[in-house]
């Protein structure tokens, strides 16, 4: 049995390990660093033979392990779980702390990281990283080398630095954050200068083939046009680029203007069905319609548009494949542009990072920009773009707008 006078003196030796492991955690600034650190602390001092942090992936929902303290546990750096797996996803899941001193009895235990690092997990003691009342990982420690296992003084400790291990890597992924929009602002800033340049550049060369071609009519040789029409062809998508570079980097507020989402949608479907006859595309547009006019930029939106016809075109793989456009009203205050494609569809990786600019799937034929100019029209118009796609089996694009702008009391959301 302990003396008052043992417990007072251990409470205090807690408190100032805990003091100088926080101030030693804040004055971190590198994530990996701050983790290693915290881990490697939490080992020593509960006296455990192994620990780790694992982060919630925010676009897939998984456990992503990033370090862990301890000769095999440290194996486990970037090893999964899938979400609400094992001890610590429930952890993750339920916001709380878990203290487990036979794994071999609870059914929440997954012998999985056992398996990768060569580890034997015994007893477990994990706690949830919270940051604004949002839960993004936990801290384990693992195997208590003293006593029958871990208690409730172990689980008050461990709170304890997890809650400054959550708000240090909070703080460090905002300081990220900053640095990479300030790096991305002088970048488009960079890249704005640019294409303006060579936009100007385009425009003589434009020139220049226009005459060239007129004069090599006239003259009424015969040369080969292959080497010419290479060129224009060439020129066209070069030219296109810088357009969607502009688009993107350019701020601009909507040209309002009354106009007809029927007649947007036709003339784009009517643009580009001789391209879609040229590869065995069946484009249409479906009968729905929307009921009067509506204010809207009518350039912005047919470019958005058409961006969403062209992508479904190229997913289309296979001959024979549907691409479907329509235009409906959406209660009274709102419209729907809809574009549906029977290609090939998308994994849930490539949807969620679809927006992101210089995202492509097609290679070397996409900038990475359509897309990204297509949200940044619509929500400048204050509406929403809205996916849905299935691998092999094709995707739907909703355009929903406001009938009258926001400024003038429309109810678009942004």
């Amino acid at each position: 049995m302990t003396t008052p006078d043992h417990d007072l003196s251990l409470l205090e030796t807690e408190l100032r390990d805990l003091t100088d492991v926080s101030q030693v955690i804040h004055s971190v600034r590198n994530r990996d660093e701050l983790m290693a650190l915290a881990t490697t602390v939490t080992t020593e001092m509960l006296a455990t033979e192994g620990s780790n942090i694992a982060l919630t992936d925010p676009e897939t929902g998984d456990l992503v392990f990033y370090l862990g303290g301890g000769e095999k546990y440290s194996k486990l750096k970037s090893f999964h779980l899938a979400e609400g797996e094992g001890i610590t996803g429930y952890c993750v899941r339920t916001a709380s702390s878990v203290i487990v001193n036979d794994t071999r009895g609870d059914p929440r235990f997954s012998p999985r990281a056992d398996a990768e690092s060569g580890f034997t997990t015994r007893s477990i003691l994990c706690v949830p990283l919270i940051v604004n009342d949002k839960c993004i990982g936990a801290m384990s420690v693992v195997n208590k080398k003293r006593g029958t296992g871990f208690d409730e003084r172990d689980r008050v400790f461990c709170e304890a630095v997890a809650s400054q291990v959550a708000l240090a890597i909070h703080n460090v992924q905002l300081t990220r954050a900053t640095v990479d929009a300030a790096r991305l602002a002088a970048v488009g800033q960079a890249v704005a200068g640019v294409a303006h340049s060579m936009k100007n550049l385009l425009y003589g060369l434009q020139g220049g083939l226009y005459v060239f071609r007129k004069d090599l009519n006239r003259s009424g040789a015969e040369v080969p046009m292959r080497g010419l029409e290479m060129i224009e062809r060439n020129f066209g998508r070069l030219f296109g680029i810088v357009r969607e570079m502009l688009s993107y980097t350019r701020d601009r507020k909507p040209e309002y203007g009354t106009a007809d989402p029927n007649e947007i949608v036709r003339s784009v479907v009517d643009l580009m069905q001789p391209t879609a006859q040229e590869r065995g595309i069946r484009l249409s547009v479906e009968p729905q319609a929307v009921s009067g006019t509506v204010e809207l930029d009518k350039e912005g939106i047919h470019h958005c548009v058409l961006n969403l016809v062209s992508n479904a075109m190229d997913a289309c793989e296979e001959e024979g494949a549907a691409v479907s456009v329509s235009a409906r009203d959406v209660g009274s205050n709102r419209i729907m542009i809809q574009v549906s494609d029977q290609g090939c569809g998308m994994d849930e990786k490539s949807r969620l990072c679809l927006f992101q600019p210089f995202f492509s799937s097609k290679g070397s034929k996409g900038t990475g920009l359509g897309l990204s100019v297509t949200q940044k029209i619509v929500h400048e118009h204050g509406g929403r773009i809205e996916v849905d796609s299935e691998e092999g089996k094709g995707s739907t694009f909703r355009i929903i707008l406001p009938r009258i702008p926001p400024s003038s009391g429309g109810t678009g959301s942004r």
